[in-house]
Parts: C-alpha cells; sequence; structure tokens
C-alpha cells in the first residue's frame, strides 16, 4: 500500500490540474480501478516465489517496477500529448527513491520485462515497422 498512497493523490492531482490535460475525460474513480484491475492482470506474469525465505525483498522490486508501468497506462492514459513532458517529470520526481527508472525516454516507452523484472523499451520487443 505504500506505493499507492505516496503517489496516486500525486497522479490524481496532475490530470485535474487543467480540465485541459485529457484526450477523454475520466473521473478518479475510474482511473484508479484501472491502475488496480491493470495491476492484478499483470501480476502473474512476474512469477512471484511466495515460498521461497526471501520472498518480500525479491517481491518489492517487482511490485514496484510493475506498479509504476500501470500507473504510467491508467493514470496518465488519457492525457494529452502536450502534457507527456510534464506527466514524464512528474512521475521521475514522485517516484525517485521509490523505483529505478531507466534515464532515458519518457516513461510512455518502458514496459516490465519479465522474468528479468526490468523496465525495458518498447522497441526491444516491437520491430521497426519501416
Amino acid at each position: 500500500m505504500g506505493l499507492f498512497s505516496k503517489t496516486v493523490d500525486m497522479g490524481l492531482n496532475f490530470v485535474r490540474a487543467s480540465s485541459k490535460t485529457e484526450m477523454v475525460p475520466t473521473v478518479d474513480a475510474q482511473l484508479i480501478n484501472s491502475l488496480c484491475s491493470t495491476f492484478v492482470s499483470l501480476l502473474d506474469d512476474a512469477k512471484l516465489d511466495l515460498k521461497s525465505e526471501n520472498y518480500m525483498e525479491a517481491a518489492k522490486e517487482v511490485v514496484a517496477n510493475l506498479y509504476v508501468f500501470c500507473f504510467v497506462w491508467s493514470i496518465g492514459a488519457s492525457l494529452d500529448e502536450s502534457v507527456w513532458d510534464n506527466f514524464d517529470d512528474l512521475v521521475r520526481e514522485g517516484f525517485d527513491g521509490l523505483v529505478k527508472l531507466p534515464p532515458n525516454g519518457d516513461v510512455h516507452d518502458f514496459y516490465v520485462k519479465f522474468p528479468e523484472n526490468q523496465l525495458t523499451n518498447w522497441k526491444e520487443m516491437v520491430p521497426d515497422l519501416v
């Protein structure tokens, strides 16, 4: 609950700061539901070994990486492209010390690669179309 309580209000406040930031209007409950649903739907992919002695320590990084990915693609999903740079700054500052975000690229450029549990650029998974 730590990541959620430290970041969700920050994200919602950003979205609500201006009525012109969303391409499709949303409500807070919808964004939070999307965050939680996306997180739960992807958690199985993490293949956490909950029977190991140190599972809590190993799970922290996995959960943090998965949570920031879900945060970006739920709280930030409806944002207009004109505020993506500001949202990138918000996520990097808000998650500083909680998640190790790749230094280059926008926060929208990454997914969680399992089983490595790395925030990886989409370009590694999706080939160029040209």
